[in-house]
């Protein structure tokens, strides 16, 4: 069965996450892809970042939109800089020259979700000649509604970490033509009956242990985000391997 590894905020367990070099340590360590989170500045530029405030990864206190733009310019996560999203759009597209690769961008809840998609496409929509598989997820169905009411052409996926979020699917348009990204635990096999459709995907968060990628690969899930990409999956071919011997 084929599982493709989505690296979690890029190599996040070797290097500072969702910076330019946790990107390229995951695709020198062998991900199918990487996943990052966007958020717009004040300025309406799409920025990689996860958190709404920039204390945890920046150790500097106030809220990420709040900042002006040049402040946010000179922080620095672990050393690195904070990037925007053409910067990560250009480095995908140099790496994809050499094999192909998903790039699973997400947008974090807001109440400008028209906003964020407008800010973004002109930038992820040239990534498919590219070689680049582009999949846009958010928890925020307000987003999911946007996406779909956009000229996108990729893959629009809903995140959930609880199943009442689930639904939303029951008046999203086009529900059955979006893929899923649960919570890896929510994922067993009446989970997939139920919402499984043809042509969906199931893409699972945050896997770091073999035996339960392998598990999540049993049932038919499409790949796993993971903190480790290379670690992990080194030791799930090792698990096949061991469990194939005569």
């Amino acid at each position: 069965m084929t599982l493709d590894f989505i690296a979690h905020r890029g190599d996040s367990a070797r290097f500072p996450e969702n910076t330019l070099c946790a990107f390229s340590g995951a695709i020198d360590a062998g991900a199918d892809g990487v996943e990052c989170d966007v958020r717009l500045d004040r300025a309406g530029r799409p920025r990689v970042f996860h958190d709404d405030d920039t204390l945890r990864l920046t150790g500097v206190p106030g809220g990420f939109a709040d900042h002006p733009p040049e402040r946010l310019d000179a922080l620095r996560v672990s050393a690195e800089p904070i990037p925007d999203l053409a910067a990560v759009a250009a480095l995908l597209r140099a790496a994809a020259a050499v094999r192909p690769l998903t790039w699973n961008v997400e947008f974090k809840p807001t109440s400008h979700a028209a906003a964020v998609v407008a800010a973004c496409l002109p930038t992820l929509a040239p990534l498919a000649a590219a070689g680049v598989t582009v999949v846009v997820s958010s928890f925020d169905p307000r987003v999911i509604a946007a996406l779909q009411h956009s000229a996108t052409s990729f893959k629009i996926a809903l995140l959930y970490d609880d199943l009442l979020a689930l639904r939303a699917l029951r008046w999203l348009p086009r529900a059955d033509a979006l893929d899923l990204h649960p919570r890896h635990d929510l994922v067993d096999a009446p989970h997939v009956a139920e919402y499984g459709r043809p042509g969906r995907a199931f893409r699972c968060w945050t896997v770091d242990e073999p035996a339960e990628a392998l598990r999540l690969a049993a049932l038919g899930v499409a790949a796993v985000v993971t903190n480790r990409p290379g670690p992990l999956r080194a030791a799930c071919a090792a698990q096949r391997q061991a469990s194939s011997a005569p």
